[in-house]
């Protein structure tokens, strides 16, 4: 054990919350570090804990498996990403709006940095039109789809999937 604290919920929110963080910093050995304190109190955590998806004292599969796509998306590790984004959708209900979204956003960041920026866009164009309207306005999703769009290489940008999917975001071209 490498002194991740003890198996609760909160413990694994914390270390998949600063994993997400430093992803997002671009600190990525860390977080990769910081993915595996949460994969090693993940191990750990009671069954209860693991089946108790409705609420902030449960720390559920789905919730793993969305901070590992997090992570190994922002990181540009496509094939851990993939691996993460597909347990993730298979585990979300159909019911799920949001987070479901967010991990095809994760999908689509991964398509940009495989090198198919158009399809990229593509993808989040498809993702943001199949959600109610209501859902495109949530933060969280539309910060998803901006950091999707923000690693479309500058060469790229003027691509009319860019530029549309840019435009469904009210982005300037040049915001990412």
């Amino acid at each position: 054990m490498r002194g991740t604290g003890d198996p609760y919920a909160g413990v694994a929110g914390g270390h998949g919350t600063r994993a997400r963080a430093l992803a997002l910093l671009g600190r990525h050995d860390e977080a990769r570090r910081a993915l595996g304190d949460l994969e090693d109190v993940f191990a750990r955590l009671p069954e209860p804990t693991v089946a108790d998806s409705g609420s902030h004292w449960g720390w559920s599969e789905h919730r793993l498996r969305f901070t590992q796509s997090h992570v190994h998306s922002l990181a540009g590790r496509l094939d851990k990403a993939a691996a993460a984004q597909d347990a993730a959708l298979a585990l979300y209900p159909p019911s799920s709006g949001i987070a479901p979204a967010q991990v095809q956003l994760h999908r689509a960041m991964c398509v940009i940095a495989a090198g198919d920026p158009g399809e990229g866009a593509r993808h989040t164009i498809r993702t943001l039109q199949a959600l109610p309207p209501h859902f495109r306005e949530n933060a969280l999703l539309r910060r998803s789809a901006a950091l999707a769009l923000g690693v479309v290489p500058e060469r790229a940008r003027t691509l009319p999937a860019v530029a549309e999917a840019r435009e469904l975001l009210a982005l300037p071209p040049g915001q990412s």
